[in-house]
């Protein structure tokens, strides 16, 4: 990392490309600011994998499928061995079965209570959905285009890239923006079903 500061640079961004022609661009550049035995490791072991790790495959994911599983895993460990095992080791089945059982289910059964009453944060949905809406209004009626051919098919510009315009269908309420998959909804079809301007 300190050794080539601007590989790792380049690897960091690289996962998360959702275009594959930015993504094999990029991977050229990484292989030629690699040393030998870098490149020799990435083909190896990653390069004929990239479906598991890369973004370009993980575009048509809903909200809950998309996390790192891995850092999930991770943090409900720690909680099992520093919470509810007071960071014992090693301990017998019959323990981590009486500790699963009688401590962490009532634990997060009283935490999803609390949430579906409104005394915790709430879910990643309703987050995103807030989120949603507040992205909804800064799209104007100048972004907007209807279909000539169809009165529910609309274009909508988008906000960030302005040579790119996604397509709404409020028959079949759905939107090709890359948003959309994550809760069946995204800021296009909020601003059209929702009108906020």
């Amino acid at each position: 990392m300190t050794v080539h500061p601007k590989l790792w640079a380049l690897l960091k961004r690289w996962i998360h490309i959702l275009d594959h022609t930015e993504f094999y661009a990029m991977w050229e550049q990484i292989k030629a600011k690699s040393p030998a035995s870098f490149l020799q490791y990435m083909e190896m072991n990653w390069m004929h994998e990239t479906e598991l790790w890369s973004a370009i495959f993980r575009t048509e994911r809903s909200i809950f499928q998309n996390s790192d599983t891995n850092m999930l895993v991770e943090a409900w460990h720690h909680l099992l061995k520093g919470k509810f095992m007071q960071g014992k080791r090693n301990c017998r089945m019959d323990h981590l079965i009486y500790t699963l059982v009688r401590q962490a289910m009532p634990h997060f059964i009283q935490r999803h209570f609390t949430q579906e009453h409104g005394f915790a944060g709430g879910d990643l949905e309703v987050q995103e959905c807030l989120h949603i809406e507040e992205l909804a209004e800064k799209i104007t009626a100048d972004d907007i285009e209807q279909s000539d051919d169809e009165e529910n098919i609309f274009h909508i510009q988008s906000q960030t890239q302005k040579d790119l315009c996604y397509t709404v269908d409020l028959n079949a309420y759905d939107c090709d923006c890359l948003s959309f998959p994550k809760i069946l909804m995204c800021k296009h079809l909020s601003h059209l079903v929702e009108p906020t301007s």
